[in-house]
């Protein structure tokens, strides 16, 4: 359990989270459903490290509309 009295960053050290949720996957099998995420960006490369706050939501632009 973690103490919330602590200041705890789940991020690796020299990254920050990106602000905006972007789709990470589509269901295969349910193509109006997408796993969203924060990418986690390295501050000094550039490059993605992670994501994080990953959800599944109903992607209202799915591919049967467009």
């Amino acid at each position: 359990m973690v103490n919330s009295a602590v200041d705890f960053n789940p991020l690796p050290e020299g990254s920050h989270k990106f602000k905006h949720r972007i789709i990470v996957k589509r269901d295969s099998v349910d193509l109006t459903m997408v796993l969203t995420g924060f990418p986690v960006i390295n501050d000094d490369t550039k490059e993605l490290v992670a994501f994080v706050e990953l959800k599944w939501e109903k992607d209202e632009y799915n591919r049967e509309t467009l």
